[in-house]
Parts: C-alpha cells; sequence; structure tokens
C-alpha cells in the first residue's frame, strides 16, 4: 500500500478528533501528524474524498 500526504484546515478542529476519525477510517495507523499554515498534515493511505472531508467538517467545535 503507497501511503501520501493529505492535509485539511486546523479552523476549529482538534487534532485528537481528526486522529479519532482517522483511525476510524483507516485503522489504528501512526498518521504522522505535523501542522503548517493552519492545515493539518498526516499521512494516510489515500486522500479524504469529498465526503468524507465534510463529516470531518462536522467535527469542529463551535463557540458556546
Amino acid at each position: 500500500m503507497s501511503w501520501l500526504w493529505d492535509d485539511f484546515e486546523t479552523y476549529r478542529l482538534r487534532q485528537s478528533d481528526l486522529d479519532d476519525y482517522l483511525v476510524k477510517l483507516h485503522g489504528n495507523w501512526q498518521f504522522y501528524f505535523r501542522v503548517d499554515n493552519g492545515f493539518y498534515q498526516f499521512w494516510v493511505p489515500r486522500k479524504l474524498s469529498a465526503e468524507e472531508r465534510r463529516e470531518v467538517e462536522d467535527l469542529r467545535y463551535e463557540d458556546v
């Protein structure tokens, strides 16, 4: 399996929530997170689909 980098905005998204989502999607792997210019970058077997990106957007926290 060939792994590659994908990214997602950090805006109101905890890395732990994104990691939990990726574990649910791909299994318990090391995703090698890093943050650059307001984006989480992570190592995955395939890029997130448009639908998966919408699901990650739903993980963003709101001000209360």
